[in-house]
């Protein structure tokens, strides 16, 4: 089986940011996963996951779904 790297996560932070441009920026992108935006004091950290990080939120509702149903079944 071939291994497949999948490039790692990026991150850019920019500084002297208002929290005006931070709450536009999350309100133009309420509907994606990816980028995430982060605020601190003037400092905006925009995030793109890497693929691995992105693919366990995904799974983990159906895991976690998969368990209660089996618990439910036993009782």
């Amino acid at each position: 089986m071939p291994i497949v790297l999948s490039p790692p996560e990026q991150r850019v932070v920019l500084r002297n940011v208002s929290w005006e441009t931070y709450e536009r920026l999350l309100t133009e992108n309420l509907e994606r996963s990816s980028p995430r935006f982060t605020y601190d004091q003037g400092a905006l950290e925009i995030m793109s996951p890497s693929a691995e990080h992105e693919w366990c939120p995904r799974i983990g509702p159906t895991l976690s779904s998969k368990s209660v149903n089996r618990l439910h079944a036993f009782h």
